[in-house]
């Protein structure tokens, strides 16, 4: 009797190569994703400086957790705080573990994550500014660079699946390709979490046409609860907190008071001491120390260190504003004094 043509061992050949076919498809596309891997989140512990910006939260957690005895203290913030160097917070093994839009909900998740795994600080920094209360956490979702490691444990498909893409890995080539790598980026990024080019002031002052950079919404409530939450676990696990107002950039302050500012720091006071930066003076009115309205120059982020870690004397020679201690017994005298600046 004839073999039926689908059970016949040609067919069953045929079944076992697509099959085969099937299997191999998407392994490919995995591998060429994590080849190319122009986000790095395939090499966490080795990242390439490649032109494309990393998820940095995720990746340095993921160092950090990997390296957990290497660091005694972190700064914390936006990118706006990439311009403090670490590697001149003289006494301390300081990491700044900045990234782009940082928010004290993801500061505090860090902060749990870290002690959770055993590591405690002896000192932790939080730099906050108009943009800590304006801006949505959920806008970390939109963007490949932003994803946070707890996103990665949250919702692991979430997180994974846009980085198994090949054809947004494929369109990365063009860049990658025609980038040329800065020095020293990967040693400064496992050492400091920041950058010695940080230190490069701009050459023209083109920026300023782009204006302000502050957001429209209003958090206020949802950030000073995790500023509480973020004060209670520093105070459980005997941590020494600073938090610290960047120097924002003189039309990003002057934007920030019609969003709520003096309201912001009037509530900050209220549940934290903390050191200002903020305000119109002889740093920030100098449009050199800035490579934006947005960041400013690792030479501030030095001045800031003098302040924050040997307590020098800012406000003598910078300008009343900079470097003011703050207290909920004083944070009216600050705001007078930023009165009193910008009637000059």
């Amino acid at each position: 009797m004839k073999n039926h043509p689908f059970t016949s061992v040609s067919f069953r050949r045929f079944l076992l190569r697509i099959f085969g076919f099937g299997l191999f498809c998407p392994l490919f596309v995995a591998g060429v994703s994590m080849g190319i891997d122009p986000y790095n989140v395939f090499h966490a512990a080795s990242i390439r400086d490649n032109g494309v910006e990393a998820p940095k939260n995720y990746v340095k957690m993921k160092y950090i957790l990997s390296h957990p005895d290497k660091f005694d203290s972190y700064v914390f913030g936006s990118s706006r705080v990439g311009a403090i160097f670490t590697k001149n917070m003289k006494g301390l093994h300081c990491y700044n573990m900045t990234y782009s839009m940082g928010l004290p909900t993801d500061h505090y998740r860090n902060l749990q994550t870290m002690i959770e795994h055993g590591i405690r600080p002896k000192k932790v920094f939080i730099g906050v500014d108009s943009l800590t209360y304006t801006m949505d956490p959920a806008i970390h979702k939109d963007y490949l660079y932003q994803y946070s490691y707890e996103m990665s444990k949250d919702d692991p498909l979430e997180f994974w699946k846009p980085y198994f893409d090949a054809s947004m890995a494929f369109d990365s080539l063009s860049t990658t390709l025609a980038y040329k790598p800065k020095e020293n980026y990967v040693s400064d990024f496992y050492q400091y979490g920041c950058f010695a080019f940080n230190y490069k002031r701009p050459k023209n002052l083109k920026y300023l046409k782009e204006g302000a950079f502050v957001g429209n919404a209003d958090f206020r409530a949802d950030v000073l609860l995790d500023i509480e939450k973020i004060g209670r676990l520093c105070e459980d696990n005997q941590i020494e907190l600073v938090f610290f107002t960047n120097p924002m950039h003189h039309l990003t302050f002057e934007a920030s008071i019609d969003q709520h500012w003096y309201d912001f720091v009037r509530e900050l006071a209220r549940r934290t001491d903390f050191v200002n930066f903020a305000g119109l003076n002889d740093v920030t009115e100098d449009d050199y120390n800035y490579n934006d309205t947005s960041h400013y120059v690792a030479q501030v982020g030095d001045l800031m260190i003098g302040r924050l870690l040997e307590g020098r004397d800012t406000q003598s020679e910078f300008g009343e504003s900079f470097g003011f201690a703050v207290n909920k017994e004083n944070v009216e005298e600050l705001i007078n004094v930023w009165e009193e600046e910008r009637a000059k």
